[in-house]
């Protein structure tokens, strides 16, 4: 198999040698076919191979290539197999009976200009960059196709089907690339599937044999044991045959023994292989669920979409997957509340709620901060401002909210109620106030509230919120600091510089502890484990760090992304890290060593912010793309995408409740969208309000349900309901529905 096949005209070979040298100096094999095909051998039927076997299909578009049938048949060829398509520009298209020529495909995808007047090294980045998105995806489904083809060739040979722990990565790859480019094809689904029911059958036969050799061995034992008995009576009647019976008598010890053992080693494998059946029996639910949430997702552009809920339902009965979450939460997607907060007049740049989930806090570049409730009502302005406000959070205790300004004042404001009240003016900083994090003492009753906050002058203070003092001014920082944020316990903060470095110091006194160095770029954000020991930093190099504030050292560094890491968090329970680049991905790592877990690709643009839902399962990411979208994090797949804003998200907050996340946009609004904290919550929303009828007869054997035996569930039955949905009367049906 190899990375790239590259279809062009004999006419742009000198390019191709140029762009061909530059790919495997980059350890990318190529398939060309001045190189790569024997003078002998058949050589369409090498071309129709080099292409199944590429993970990308290359075409160099030029007048020539254009025109030539050969690389028509190339191009159909790789679209039969569903390959990545990455078109090159190497000689512009201006004759219209060319241009006309075209083939669709070619006109349907971004093009990488190669022209002579273009920068190679600059667009071969790019090529380089469109080769390794999503390479895992692009790999698997090569190396299946190539697997199927054989099996397909091979008149369904079912030595060449999957097994084992292949068959199994094989089903999960399918049911994610459903959504990815390139799609698997329907040779790679029949594959699986027959793989699959070729597993199915040898369980059942191993399942039968182990219960065969159970009875035998069983038998043996009781024979034997009649034989021991029998030669201890020979003994008894006739002396002169003592010599006799006692070898009769070591012989039946024996085979009693050999038998009680071969009656515990069937007994040993017939519970491996119930084991292993329990095993299959799982991934077959897996598959049933799976395919129920397909099946769902296709339901709901059709004529009848209340059938998506019902079935995104049933598979979540047959077994808890994303799969069907994902189902269900674009089924009922239009149904969750929305709420658009407008009123700002220009850039909104950070929302916030407060502690009960009640109310939100935004601050906007027109100079004011406002106070809104769940539902998008404005209950005040906190008007006073000088200039943009970049910041403004609520106090742990909500009786308060901070706003930091461009001009370097930060505003303490009373909010105890929806009359805000300006309490105090805090000066200090002779530029710019990037952000501000908030501590306070919950134990004391949050009679200690204090804010850090980190400014362009290159300088963090320390405030006493509550009486509107400053305690210690942090310097030391060669450049200004992007982000400063106290431990979860309050004794020391950690700030980050555009000089390159993170400090951590002690919050009590303002002390330095420590000098975090080690990146080559700006350190963008650091953010502290809730171990109160370990910090991660974001950097525009392109890493991120993790460190250990006791020592100073750093343990390890995340390598992946290849633009700059602009936000950092860590999960809730302190295991995983997530990360968010410009390079249009976020990320999750181990937090144990830094490994990789999985990449999350789907953003069009930069991966502006992210948050972990409150139990950690979830992670939202927002974009430059105007989407904010949620992910499954054990599995790393997309549940939905919420779309509304027309410009860059700023700003990401969930509500602490779970049930809302708030966002804030370039288009000067904020937008409040009702979200679920786990499947069962999604479940318990859709039985209340769409589910208005249940499946036919017809329905029921169309889907497979009459035949499908549920995997026990964490789910409840489902309850009747109020329907927002109209309901129906489909022939078959058992009755009238109401």
């Amino acid at each position: 198999m190899t990375d790239v096949f590259i279809s062009y005209s004999r006419k742009d070979k000198d390019f191709v040698h140029q762009l061909n040298d530059a790919l495997v100096a980059q350890q990318r094999n190529t398939w060309v076919d001045w190189e790569d095909i024997p003078a002998t051998a058949d050589w369409w039927k090498e071309v129709t191979s080099g292409i199944e076997q590429a993970d990308s299909f290359v075409f160099i578009i030029s007048p020539d290539s254009v025109r030539s049938p050969v690389c028509r048949n190339e191009i159909d060829h790789a679209i039969a197999n569903n390959k990545r398509f990455i078109p090159l520009l190497r000689r512009e298209i201006t004759d219209a009976a060319d241009q006309a020529a075209m083939h669709p495909m070619i006109s349907s995808h971004n093009w990488i200009y190669f022209r002579e007047t273009d920068n190679f090294d600059n667009a071969f980045a790019s090529l380089i960059n469109a080769l390794d998105t999503d390479l895992s995806n692009a790999r698997a489904h090569t190396r299946l196709l190539v697997h199927a083809k054989e099996w397909e060739a091979g008149n369904h040979d079912p030595s060449l089907l999957l097994q084992g722990d292949d068959l199994r990565k094989a089903e999960t790859w399918l049911a994610q690339a459903v959504a990815k480019k390139p799609a698997p094809t329907p040779l790679h689904a029949q594959y699986i599937a027959a793989s699959r029911q070729a597993a199915t059958n040898r369980q059942r036969r191993l399942l039968a044999g182990v219960s065969v050799a159970l009875v035998v061995s069983v038998a043996l034992a009781i024979l034997s044991l009649f034989l021991f008995s029998e030669a201890n009576n020979q003994r008894g009647i006739a002396d002169s045959k003592a010599i006799t019976a006692t070898v009769a008598q070591g012989k039946a010890e024996q085979q009693a023994i050999l038998a009680a053992n071969n009656a515990a080693t069937a007994t040993v494998a017939q519970g491996q292989a119930q084991t292993q059946a329990t095993a299959v029996s799982q991934e077959r639910y897996t598959s049933q669920s799976i395919a129920m949430a397909g099946q769902a997702q296709i339901e709901l552009d059709g004529i009848r979409p209340e059938r998506a809920v019902i079935l995104a339902l049933n598979a979540f009965q047959i077994k808890v997957t994303w799969q069907a979450e994902r189902a269900l939460a674009e089924a009922v997607e239009k149904l969750l509340e929305k709420h658009v907060l407008s009123g700002h007049t220009d850039i909104v740049t950070s929302v916030d709620w407060s502690p009960d989930a009640k109310r939100i806090v935004s601050a906007s570049d027109d100079g004011t901060a406002r106070i809104w409730d769940v539902n998008g009502n404005q209950l005040a302005i906190l008007d006073g401002h000088h200039g943009a406000v970049t910041r403004a959070l609520w106090s742990p205790d909500g009786k308060l909210i901070a706003a930091t300004q461009a001009d370097g004042t930060v505003l303490i404001w009373s909010a105890a109620d929806n009359n805000a009240k300006l309490l105090y003016t805090l000066t200090g900083h002779t530029k710019k106030v990037n952000n501000l994090t908030w501590w306070g003492d919950r134990v004391g009753g949050y009679e200690t509230q204090e804010i850090v906050t980190a400014s362009d002058d290159g300088t963090a203070k320390i405030w006493d919120a509550n009486k509107g003092t400053l305690l210690f001014t942090l310097a030391g920082h060669t450049a200004a600091i992007n982000y400063a944020a106290f431990s979860p316990d309050g004794k020391h903060i950690a700030t980050a510089s555009s000089d390159n470095t993170a400090k951590i110091w002690d919050a009590k006194t303002g002390a330095l502890v420590f000098t975090l160095t080690g990146h080559k770029a700006s350190v963008i954000r650091v953010v502290w484990n809730s171990d109160n020991i370990r910090v991660d930093t974001a950097s525009a190099d392109n890493t991120a760090k993790v460190w250990d504030t006791t020592t100073g050292q750093n343990l390890f560094t995340l390598v992946g992304h290849i633009r700059q890491v602009t936000r950092v968090a860590w999960s809730p329970d302190g295991t995983m890290i997530a990360t968010a680049s410009a390079d249009g991905t976020a990320k999750i790592w181990d937090a144990k060593d830094g490994t990789l877990l999985r990449t999350l690709f789907g953003h069009e643009a930069e991966v502006t912010g992210l948050e972990w839902s409150p139990g950690g399962s979830r992670l939202i990411t927002v974009s430059a793309d105007g989407t904010a979208k949620i992910w499954y994090t054990e599995s790393g797949g997309e549940l939905l995408t919420f779309s509304g804003h027309t410009g860059t998200i700023y700003s990401l907050k969930w509500s602490p409740d779970g049930q809302y996340f708030a966002t804030a946009s370039l288009d000067k609004t904020v937008r409040v969208w009702q979200i679920w904290r786990n499947a069962q919550a999604l479940i318990t929303f859709a039985r209340k309000c769409c589910v208005p009828r249940t499946l036919t007869d017809e329905e029921d054997i169309q889907f497979g349900l009459s035949t499908a035996t549920p995997a026990p569930s964490p789910t409840p039955a489902p309850a009747s309901c109020t329907a927002d949905l109209p309901s129906r009367l489909y022939p078959g049906a058992r009755g009238r529905v109401t």
